[in-house]
């Protein structure tokens, strides 16, 4: 019978190859193998088929792709059922299981890293799974996130723009839904919209974005086509991908039909080569169980729940474990406890080993549990930021945990499906089959509580949710028995007694007890209007962690003030601060206040600057003036200050403050420098700028354009493929007609995505052409107009013949012998045309935002429908790349003309009537002297005067037109050295090494190349500084003819190196730098090699600068290190 079985297996093997013989063709033999050979042949000979080149290819497609652009392999391979299609991708991950399992460790190490905030760390893991895994899907999307949260979003977003030049369509489309998930105040509307547009633009793809992206609102229809479109991602994806896939079917297995014993037979399988707990729930689904069916041993869980009550946490923690490693007991109440109980251990006071960041997810996790338990009334935004930590978890074991556990603890009506709060796009993801997968019902509470009452009555737990028995003190530790006593039975407590518990848990009890003991005692403070007590513990609660801002009564505590406009806490530092955490946190309404609140505040205390404060350093508690002078004294709020009389000293002032916190060594130096360097960078340049029609309005569109390059290509590219696919457009528009008054047309509307284009290109636009600092409208207006030039203009010459003159100024009576009277005339004239100018300048010099102090603005964008229709209307059926651009440029300059002839008319009709009629009293007034000898000088003065105001306010009208060109004169490279040594001296105010420049070379550079040789100048002066020995007296700039034949200059930077540094170490990351150089990978490397800016020097060189002829070298030599920079195209 053995003998014939053998010969019978044989017999078919022999045929399964046979078969596979005559087909010759690998496409043809792959079809056979997927649709209609006997499964176990397959498996069985899965090494032998794919030894074949051609067939490995066309089996396996990509596997681990080391280059992004082999990230997707072509496979040419007939789509089967959805059975085959799981079979199919089962052989592919199987296959490599070792290598599966290399990534599931490797990639649990890296979420543990990353929910503790240990990004550098986390960063190593990732390189170590590239390098031996290559590149995947899964790569660059958590690249992207650690990226973000190491950098920025600027870095994740360059990050994605360079690979997304080499990967492939379907690649770069994902790459760019990963990027726009982690923008933080990309509304959820945009997020979807943009998500939709993607669809119509992209529809043969639709099914495997909605799997790959939005896996939990696919269809369930487009599941298989799904895993077919996924043959040609590599290896790692195929296996999440696989684990979406049977994770659906499991879960709506009535849907798919699939055989429960195929389920079962490739789930054990997958298992047993597989190390990954993620596939137990699996197993347990594919046998048709369900969590809400599997039961725990209520004696077990109680025993867990007690020992958690009592804080035993590391106990509670390994009993839930050693019970959810049975796979029939995967239990939702345990994951709870399981969760909670890690949390609390890793923070306890008592067993804490290594410190966790305060801004970690897993340390934020645990803030947003407790608005949920505690049900107040931040709980739909904490709902909504835990959904965020969830989403951007890449572990879906955790993901789902910490969503089980928020529809459990929240009603299900309380979750809105699509709610405008949600502050990012992808956390939508979340809201839909989720909630049939975790909603545990609330009936099973009900049981366990009436099984506690029969089996387990000494339970604690039990004790203290029944209110009774609260002699258990021995069994509980004395803070958490407060903390329970208080909440359970607040009632019976008095206020005073409640106030007491509070801050003893804050001085005894454990940290996260402590927290929550603050927000309770913030919000009795508010209960009871102790209003100063309330602020105080707002902020004291705040500065102790940033997370708790979420639960304090901020915006309760903010209102109350403005409602009562109490004065009692005025002199206190705590009030500015909690104006400034109300803006940051909650909204700009009240800026103006804050404004006021940070000038009473000082004025209260006996100063004039914040400055002043320095010298009192020891009358404030530390924490709390270094926030005030870090963020309730920035140069906006300085500016608004009657102290400051011009920009210079505004500058002077914030630069000082910097200064002054980098020394204190706060933890936000880094940025405090950056501050330190920009503001005296911009304000340095600014000086060189040559304005040709001095004083008109200006706008860099230069330099916009640049910036937003890609952008705009990319709109242009996707307006162009709209307008083709609508050829018949214009002879089908809607009857409706709109009249715009701006372009004096009329404008029919068109049915189609092409206004929405325009709209999102012209916003784009419109955000650098009028807000931006650097290039923008805003920026000009604030330098140049506002920030007293305006005032200074019309008010010199009045100063210089004494009209305008301040309080007890006897000029007029000790040199002319007036009557005393004068100086209060003069005092009064010189107030109103202070006020006058003033108001003028502070109501209607202003970009109309949301902010309440621009609202009288006349600087206005309300870019309509209508004006979308006009541009699409007005251009050519396909414009050029330039057109488009222009025109965009042209509607936000009409726009502007507008709004510059409406400040014209209020100079006109407004600000010189209102300076006529002030003159006309200051006549009046001196005719009312009593003793009118020697009036006749000051009444020639007053005439002469009102002449010269009267034509500088003409003047000041033309300030008020369109400013045509201005640029930066061309300049030798002396400048670029003295701008750079002035940056270094605010930046290293302590450091005394000596910077020397030898400039060999007189030729002049272009103006527009100032700015990037001053970075570059910047980041090799502070570089050298850093990394000098400290016995170190000078660092030398050489700049002279190039020895490189290609090359015309060459920039020479050498400084003495520390004594013990590691040459050979730093050799070998030397060599790191270069290769990544010469492999041009500088654009995402920027800001990751540890702060030496060489790949920045590249990128401002090549892209900024647009240098492509440069070289960049860096060495040891001695006891020096030099870095040699050769640019510029040799002309022989």
């Amino acid at each position: 019978m053995a003998k014939r079985k053998k010969l019978n297996s044989n017999s078919e093997q022999k045929n399964f190859f046979l078969n596979i013989a005559k087909l010759k063709n690998p496409i043809r033999i792959t079809k056979y193998l997927k649709e209609n050979a006997p499964k176990h042949l397959v498996e069985n000979n899965f090494s032998k088929l794919i030894s074949h080149p051609l067939m490995k290819n066309n089996i396996l497609g990509s596997t681990f792709p080391i280059n992004y652009k082999d990230i997707e392999t072509e496979v040419i391979v007939s789509q089967g059922t959805l059975e085959q299609e799981v079979w199919w991708t089962y052989l592919n991950v199987i296959y490599h299981y070792e290598k599966i399992n290399f990534f599931i460790y490797k990639s649990e190490q890296f979420n543990n890293l990353l929910l503790y905030a240990k990004y550098e760390d986390a960063s190593n893991i990732l390189n170590e799974i590239k390098y031996e895994l290559g590149l995947s899907h899964w790569y660059i999307e958590n690249k992207l996130l650690l990226l973000s949260k190491m950098n920025g979003l600027k870095e994740q977003k360059e990050y994605a723009e360079t690979i997304k030049k080499e990967l492939p369509d379907a690649s770069a489309l994902l790459v760019y839904h990963f990027s726009q998930k982690l923008e933080n105040e990309l509304s959820y509307e945009q997020y979807d919209k943009n998500f939709k547009k993607m669809w119509r633009d992209y529809p043969n793809i639709k099914t495997y974005f909605e799997f790959k992206v939005n896996s939990l609102n696919a269809a369930p229809e487009n599941l298989v086509y799904f895993l077919y479109f996924e043959r040609e991602s590599p290896t790692i994806d195929k296996y999440i991908s696989l684990k979406k896939a049977l994770f659906a079917i499991c879960s709506n297995n009535n849907y798919y039909n699939l055989p429960v014993d195929f389920l079962n037979k490739y789930l054990i399988k997958l298992d047993n080569k597989i190390k990954d707990i993620e596939l137990k729930p699996l197993l347990i689904k594919s046998t048709k169980l369900n969590y809400n069916d599997i039961n725990i041993d209520n004696n077990k869980y109680i025993r867990i729940l007690d020992l958690y009550t009592m804080g035993h946490y590391k106990e509670s923690y390994d009993l839930c474990l050693k019970e959810l490693e049975n796979y029939l007991t995967f239990n939702i109440n345990l994951i709870e406890i399981l969760i909670k109980s890690e949390i609390r251990y890793a923070v306890d006071d008592s067993f804490i080993e290594l410190p966790i960041n305060k801004n970690s997810i897993i340390f934020n996790i645990y803030e947003y549990y407790k608005s949920i338990i505690l049900k107040d009334q931040n709980l739909i935004n904490s709902i909504n930021k835990l959904l965020k930590i969830a989403l951007e978890l890449s572990s879906l074991s955790i993901s789902t945990m910490i969503t089980q556990f928020i529809y459990k603890n929240v009603p299900f009506y309380n979750i809105p499906v699509a709610d405008s709060s949600l502050n990012t796009g992808g956390l939508h993801t979340f809201l839909y089959d989720v909630r049939e997968q975790s909603i545990i019902d609330d009936a099973r509470y009900r049981i366990l509580i009436t099984d506690m009452q029969k089996t387990y009555q000494e339970s604690i737990t039990y004790q203290l949710l029944n209110k009774k028995n609260f002699n258990i003190d021995k069994k509980i530790p004395s803070f958490r028995l407060q903390k329970y006593t208080i909440k359970i039975n607040p009632e019976t407590i008095p206020k005073e007694q409640q106030i007491e518990i509070y801050k003893g848990i804050i001085k005894n009890g454990n940290i996260l007890d402590k927290y929550y003991a603050i927000v309770e005692l913030s919000y009795l403070y508010f209960k009871y209007k102790e209003i100063q007590n309330c602020i105080k513990a707002i902020v004291e609660g705040y500065l102790f962690n940033k997370s708790l801002i979420y639960n304090l009564p901020l915006q309760e505590i903010i209102e109350y003030i403005e409602q009562y406009h109490s004065t009692d806490f005025d002199k206190d530092i705590e009030t500015p601060i909690l104006y400034e955490l109300y803006s940051k946190y909650i909204s700009n309404k009240f800026d103006s206040q804050k404004m006021i609140r940070y000038e009473v505040f000082l004025e209260e205390n006996g100063y004039t600057k914040p400055s002043e404060l320095i010298n009192n350093y020891e009358r404030f508690d530390k924490n709390k003036l270094d926030f005030f002078l870090q963020f309730n004294c920035k140069s906006q709020i300085l500016d608004s200050s009657i102290y400051f009389e011009n920009t210079e000293e505004v500058e002077s002032e914030r630069i000082n403050i910097c200064q002054f916190l980098v020394e204190q060594k706060v933890s936000s130096s880094h940025i405090l420098l950056k501050e330190i360097k920009n503001i005296t960078e911009q304000s340095l340049i600014s000086k060189y700028i040559q304005v040709i029609e001095q004083n008109k309005i200006y706008v860099n569109e230069e330099g916009i354009k640049s910036k937003l390059q890609s952008n705009l290509a990319e709109y242009y590219l996707r307006y162009i493929d709209l307008v083709k696919n609508s050829t018949t457009l214009k002879r089908d528009l809607n009857n409706k007609v709109f009249f715009n008054n701006a372009f004096g047309v009329n404008i029919p509307y068109p049915k189609n995505d092409i206004i929405p284009l325009l709209q999102n290109a012209l916003s784009d636009v419109k955000e650098y052409f009028v807000l931006s600092n650097e290039y923008g409208l805003n920026g000009f207006i604030s330098t140049n107009i506002r920030h007293g030039k305006l005032y200074n203009f019309l008010t010199s010459s009045l100063i210089k013949s004494n009209l305008f003159i301040k309080p007890n100024d006897d000029y007029w009576q000790k040199n002319f012998q007036i009557d005393v009277q004068i100086s209060h005339i003069l005092t009064n004239f010189s107030n109103d045309i202070d006020k006058s100018i003033n108001d003028f300048k502070d109501q209607y010099i202003q970009v109309v935002t949301e902010k309440e102090n621009t609202k009288n603005g006349l600087f206005k964008y309300n870019l309509t429908d209508e004006i979308c229709i006009a541009i699409y209307n007005q251009l050519d059926e396909e414009p050029s790349y330039e057109e488009f651009e222009n025109k965009l440029f042209e509607v936000l300059w009409l726009q502007t003309e507008k709004n510059l002839e409406d400040i014209r008319s209020k100079i006109s009709n407004e600000l010189i009537k209102n300076i006529k009629l002030i003159f006309e009293n200051l006549n009046i007034q001196i005719e009312s002297i009593d003793n009118k000898y020697n009036l006749s000088n000051i009444r020639d003065i007053i005439r002469h005067e009102s002449t010269i105001l009267q034509r500088n306010l003409e003047t000041l009208k033309q300030w008020f037109t369109r400013q045509t060109i201005s640029s930066i004169a061309d300049f030798e490279f002396t400048l670029p050295v003295s701008i750079t040594k002035e940056v270094i001296k605010n930046v290293h105010a302590n450091n005394f090494i000596k910077l020397n420049a030898d400039i060999k070379i007189k030729d002049k550079f272009k103006g527009l190349f100032l700015k990037g040789f001053v970075d570059i100048l910047y980041i090799l002066f502070d570089n050298a500084i850093k990394h000098s020995d400290s016995e170190c007296e000078e660092i030398n700039l050489l700049l002279d003819k190039s020895n490189k034949k290609q090359y015309e200059y060459r920039l020479y930077v050498a400084n003495q190196i520390k004594e013990n540094l590691n040459i050979e170490l730093n050799t070998q990351k030397i060599e790191e730098i270069r290769d990544n150089i010469r492999n041009k990978m500088y654009g995402q490397s920027v800001g990751t090699e540890g702060g030496t800016g060489f790949y920045k020097i590249v990128k401002i060189l090549t892209y900024d600068m647009v240098m492509g002829n440069r070289f960049i070298d860096f060495y040891y030599h001695g006891d020096k290190f030099i870095v040699e920079i050769h640019f510029g195209k040799n002309k022989e």
